[in-house]
């Protein structure tokens, strides 16, 4: 199979799945491919159009939350494929996956994708650092380049059942963020109205005027964080009510998924 071009399309609200995915674009450059990149974590990058040959293959990016795929992609309308192919990859916090690649390869059906393979590669959970600390570390890079190459021949060698075939089943209920990001105690004055947690807000919910989610909307936010990682003043967090709160949940899962789990590409041979 000619592949002329593959596109890496990513959204990384803490820039744990944007490791992941330069890991994968560093190995497709080895393999002299030529390369393109899609950040779509902000809205305005998914209101555009891009539009896919069947010769272009497309390695989409993205984190779970809730075991599910990120909602805010599923106004990625933009995105056309013609019969073209997809390469699935969910990035989570040592946790589980659960139906996020199957929601995934549904979204990009629609859109026109055939998926061909899916993968699951650990990050550093972003609401507590023990899950999956320090992840991607060397050797998960080194480990993430090499699957990445062997799957990219197995598919130009036109070795793979596609589209991948997953059983299908209703999906689990969106889950809902325990705390939604706000000012620290204390720390409002430290804002100084660059508004970038605007910008990079993938469901455009924070509010021009307070520089919060409004109530109404709290049940629409994903708990993302990217509001609060991209903060360039310390402005934004979590109460220390909200903090006891959430690392009392989140040591729950902790001891649940304490094992470092491998990074993993399911596929199917022909």
């Amino acid at each position: 199979m000619d592949i002329k071009k593959v596109t890496v399309a990513y959204m990384s609200p803490t820039g744990g799945t944007k490791k992941i995915a330069k890991a994968m674009m560093d190995a497709f450059s080895e393999l002299n491919i030529p390369l393109g990149k899609i950040d779509f974590l902000p809205s305005r990058v998914r209101k555009l159009t891009y539009e896919f040959q069947e010769d272009e293959l497309l390695v989409f990016v993205a984190p779970v939350f809730f075991g599910r795929m990120p909602w805010c992609i599923y106004d990625f309308k933009g995105l056309k494929g013609n019969n073209s192919n997809a390469l699935v990859v969910c990035v989570y916090g040592n946790r589980l996956c659960e139906d996020a690649p199957y929601e995934t390869s549904l979204f990009l059906k629609e859109q026109g994708f055939n998926t061909i393979a899916y993968a699951e590669f650990v990050a550093q959970h972003s609401l507590y650092s023990k899950l999956g600390e320090n992840r991607p570390t060397d050797d998960d890079i080194a480990d993430i380049k090499a699957k990445t190459k062997n799957l990219f021949n197995d598919f130009i060698e036109d070795k793979l059942a596609i589209p991948y075939k997953f059983e299908d089943h209703e999906l689990k209920e969106r889950g809902v963020p325990t705390v939604i990001p706000t000012f620290k105690e204390g720390c409002e004055i430290l804002c100084d109205d660059c508004r970038l947690c605007m910008k990079v807000c993938p469901l455009d919910l924070i509010d021009k005027m307070t520089g919060l989610v409004p109530k109404e909307k709290e049940s629409e936010c994903m708990g993302c964080l990217a509001c609060m990682c991209h903060c360039t003043t310390g402005a934004r967090g979590f109460s220390d009510e909200q903090q006891k709160l959430l690392n009392d949940k989140m040591e729950k899962v902790y001891e649940a998924h304490k094992e470092a789990k491998e990074n993993l590409i399911y596929l199917q041979y022909k």
